[in-house]
């Protein structure tokens, strides 16, 4: 911020506001001898090669910023450093530092406090990094303690996830707590130039990944406040022998000042521009750079998707137009009755990763989820909700045909010419499909529905034409209908009957249902036909139908001697209401 300053007031020409505004925020900073301008070290640096917890090279913007200082005693100052790696994601430490000269021993001292950050493709990381040093004329010793934030130590990285077999590979990234120390000497010095070599060891440890030692050797050349060049190579069994490569370009920008500054004494261990220092002198020391692991160190894993509950491996089975495999990522099945066949349909999703085009009819083996990739899909893992490849981005699944449904199946995301029928099941869930029953005359059709407890879930699908958008009857009838929409149905968007002696409770929230019977019929007629109880929930739908004064919008009838029940709360587009005033409208 201060090397900024000093820069807009060399450009600012001598503006009134631009000068006051430079002069109120440096003046704090500033030396009471005119002679001695206050100075800010920036840097831009560059490293190649892969390093301990990251790809590829980066780019290094930093600012050594002195705040108060006793000539060549001690000073206090801030380090900060914006990151940019080749993919152009962003990170950065903000740090605070302390170094005292030891006249006794020959010693400068450090203490230094960090926040760090790193972007990566999917996540955002944080951490607190803590060194010390002890710099001598013939000995350095550094060490570094980096701390991940608790919180997001390790998180998912969903464009890695991938399908191996009939197996998900689900991806994180790891932040590593890590632990590091390194010793050197000055190895040549000749004029302004001095090159040190260092050698020492890391450690490392994150969720998720095993302990690991490493170690580091490293050479740095440094011309005087200009320049720095580092060698370095690192191995461990984790991230493998890496090597680094990297330059550093230093401007001192210094800030003038016209105004006398606080009584504390000025900062002048760093070189001015004209007056470079020497390295060789350990109270010169004072304002050399630091020297840590500048990026947050991320291990990306893999590891095989199971089960939250039981801890069993997930199986899928993968169809595509054409395929002659066996179920496997590699070797696809061609046709859906071909994956309903395998003896590892139940328990197993069937997934189409590439889409197409499906002409035949099938039935569902019971507890089998059929999903498409052409909506983005999550399934639950040890690690949480993780995002199957490809869903989301692959195109429609296109099915001409019917699929009979058993119980504890799942339909997900397909374009379905035809119908879905299901008799006798339980635990069902229809959602995201694009359903045309063309000649069939329902879109939906559930027969003999016995479900207490496990409610039938049918939602965000859009049925289109055919003589009835989703009817469903059966003595125990659970129900959860809400955001289908439901056009141009012949006779009627939604016929719901509940026909025997238990309690049934239907939920019916955010449908919206038009063009039924040319755009003159009742939309939705619930029936309680048996001598048990119905209880609804009848809210946030519309029906654009505009009938004539016979007809009701939302027909509810009690036909059966049983209770039926609207639960009077929530508003609805189109008239709510009992044709045979069997129903009690709140």
């Amino acid at each position: 911020m201060v090397a900024a300053l000093g820069l807009l007031q060399t450009q600012a020409g001598g503006g009134e506001l631009t000068d006051s505004l430079i002069d109120s925020l440096t003046d704090a900073l500033r030396s009471d001898d005119p002679t001695q301008a206050y100075v800010v070290r920036s840097g831009l640096g560059h490293s190649i090669g892969d390093g301990v917890g990251y790809d590829s090279g980066f780019s290094n913007f930093s600012n050594f910023i002195p705040l108060i200082e006793v000539a060549e005693q001690r000073l206090l100052f801030a380090d900060v450093h914006l990151l940019m790696n080749n993919r152009s994601a962003v990170g950065g430490n903000l740090g605070l530092g302390h170094r005292v000269y030891d006249a006794d021993a020959n010693r400068t001292w450090g203490v230094f406090a960090w926040y760090d950050f790193r972007e990566t493709r999917e996540n955002w990381f944080h951490q607190m990094t803590i060194g010390f040093e002890s710099l001598g004329e013939y000995l350095d010793i550094r060490s570094n303690i980096y701390i991940p934030d608790v919180g997001d130590d390790r998180l998912p990285n969903p464009d890695r996830n991938h399908f191996s077999g009939n197996q998900l590979i689900i991806a994180d990234e790891a932040a590593m707590t890590a632990v590091d120390l390194e010793a050197g000497t000055s190895l040549v010095t000749f004029g302004d130039i001095v090159t040190r070599s260092y050698a020492g060891g890391y450690f490392l440890r994150a969720t998720g990944s095993p302990d690991t030692w490493g170690w580091r050797h490293r050479t740095e050349l440094e011309w005087t406040d200009r320049m720095w060049v580092n060698f370095g190579i690192q191995d461990d069994d984790l991230f493998g022998r890496t090597i680094t490569v990297g330059i550093t370009i230093h401007s001192l920008q210094a800030v003038p000042s016209s105004h006398a500054a606080p009584p504390w004494p000025p900062f002048d261990s760093m070189s001015r521009p004209d007056t470079p220092s020497d390295p060789s002198h350990v109270a010169g020391r004072l304002s050399e750079p630091t020297r840590r692991f500048r990026n947050i160190m991320i291990h990306r894993q893999e590891r095989v998707a199971a089960d939250p509950a039981t801890g069993a491996l997930l199986s899928f089975l993968h169809v595509v137009p054409g395929g002659i495999g066996t179920g496997s990522i590699e070797a696809p099945f061609g046709t859906f009755a071909d994956a309903m066949a395998d003896s590892r349909a139940s328990g197993s999703l069937v997934y189409t990763p590439e889409g197409g085009s499906f002409t035949e009819n099938f039935t569902l083996a019971s507890g089998t989820e059929l999903v498409s990739s052409a909506n983005q899909y999550r399934v639950a893992t040890q690690g949480g909700p993780r995002l199957l490849p490809r869903s989301g981005f692959a195109p429609a699944t296109v099915l001409t045909g019917n699929i009979t449904l058993k119980d504890k199946t799942r339909v997900d995301g397909f374009e379905i010419n035809g119908q879905l029928t299901g008799d006798l099941v339980e635990d069902l869930t229809l959602v995201r499909n694009l359903i045309s029953p063309t000649v069939q005359p329902v879109g939906i059709l559930l027969t003999s529905i016995e479900n207490s407890g496990n409610p039938i879930v049918i939602s965000e699908n859009t049925i289109t034409g055919g003589n009835i958008g989703i009817s469903a009857t059966g003595p125990t009838l659970d129900l959860e209908l809400s955001e289908n929409s439901v056009l141009d149905a012949a006779t009627a968007a939604i016929q719901i009957d509940a026909n025997g002696v238990a309690a049934s409770a239907w939920t019916v929230t955010g449908n919206s249902l038009s063009g039924t019977n040319l755009g003159i019929g009742t939309e939705a007629t619930f029936t309680n036909s048996g001598p048990g109880s119905v209880e609804l929930i009848l809210t946030r739908n519309s029906s654009s139908n505009r009938l004539p004064d016979t007809l009701i919008n939302f027909d509810l009838l009690n036909t059966g001697g049983g209770t039926f029940t609207l639960q009077p709360f929530g508003s609805n587009t189109g008239e709510v209401d009992s044709s045979d005033e069997s129903v009690v409208i709140p």
